[in-house]
């Protein structure tokens, strides 16, 4: 890195894995499988949802018993990351972080031309009756912050990786419902990945 760099953070640019990602998104069915069977072997064990059970926990708004909805999984995972960066990267945590997202932001919220994520997006509020349309756990929400691991996966050995785990489940048209098992959004101070151990990804 040159000193602007050094004092500014990174410069962003896309690696090949990042583009490799864009790329299959542009083709993915989305959404075309759900309420089959999945067979694949992901990082995490997982079980399958049926279709009503599914449009109820997309709506909670709270954790129950062993199930953590799906914003409560994506904050425990985001702040995995970025206690992580702050305390081991703290140049990265402060300014690269931010102008990689903005990067991000700019090149694909809105624009249709390259992948229509507000179509997307609608598609998937629309078809599991989703109340909560959040940014944060749209498809949009999630492909960003894929790109983003991506992005620092490439330079920063051991960041905690999450979202490059479960994209293979939208890639193949299903969706991530929640989490069965350790109420992981809990340990606020926790910069370890989520660990295979603590719990299963719930599919549809």
């Amino acid at each position: 890195m040159g000193i602007i760099d050094n004092i500014f953070g990174r410069k962003i640019e896309f690696n090949d894995k990042m583009n490799e990602l864009i790329e299959t998104v542009k083709g993915i069915n989305w959404f075309s499988n759900c309420g089959k069977v999945y067979t694949k072997d992901l990082y995490f064990n997982y079980k399958l949802e049926n279709e009503n059970n599914t449009l109820k926990k997309l709506n909670q708004k709270r954790n129950y018993k062993e199930f953590v909805i799906l914003e409560n999984l994506f904050i425990a995972a985001d702040r995995r990351k970025d206690l992580f960066l702050y305390r081991h990267h703290y140049k990265e945590h402060q300014y690269t972080y931010n102008k990689l997202m903005d990067r991000i932001n700019k090149r694909f919220m809105n624009n249709i031309n390259e992948i229509n994520f507000v179509e997307i997006d609608s598609n998937y509020w629309n078809k599991f009756n989703i109340n909560n349309r959040k940014k944060y756990t749209s498809i949009s929400g999630i492909f960003r912050i894929t790109l983003a691991e991506l992005f620092f996966d490439s330079y920063i050995s051991n960041i905690p990786i999450f979202y490059n785990h479960i994209f293979e489940i939208y890639k193949d048209g299903h969706i991530v419902v929640g989490w069965e098992g350790k109420a992981i959004e809990k340990e606020l101070w926790n910069e370890e990945p989520i660990k295979q151990t603590d719990g299963k990804i719930i599919i549809y």
